[in-house]
């Protein structure tokens, strides 16, 4: 494969895979992995589509939000995680909720994940 073609399919790869699919967020002492997170952000983006949403288009294009059980030994917390996105689904900000407090994600290059999927829009992770 000639040079040209190798970086015409990393162009092209990059286009599939925008760079927040790769990035893992920190939120709440816990690893989110980016592949959960481009998920939510696909299925809200596909949601948007079908029902004309992507015709207000700006800076912060769209909302994905999903849910997290955080389980301890002495208490479960039922987590929000709100991610606004762009139109490139890229992350533009990310924040964890419980109850009435906010808490921002930060990007990590730790790989570690034990939040596993229970359904559609639900995680659980264990401390």
């Amino acid at each position: 494969m000639k040079v040209p073609s190798l970086l015409s399919y990393a162009v092209f790869l990059n286009y599939l895979m925008p760079v927040s699919a790769l990035q893992n967020y920190m939120c709440l002492e816990k690893t989110l992995s980016g592949s959960i997170i481009q998920e939510e952000i696909e299925n809200r983006y596909n949601e948007m589509v079908q029902t004309g949403e992507t015709s207000n288009v700006n800076e912060r294009f769209g909302m994905a939000q999903f849910y997290i059980k955080y389980k301890t030994p002495s208490k479960d917390y039922d987590v929000t995680i709100s991610v606004e996105f762009t139109e490139g689904k890229e992350v533009a900000t990310i924040g964890a909720t419980i109850g009435d407090l906010w808490y921002a994600c930060k990007p990590t290059n730790r790989y570690e994940n034990r939040v596993t999927k229970k359904g559609p829009g639900s995680y659980e992770c264990d401390f």
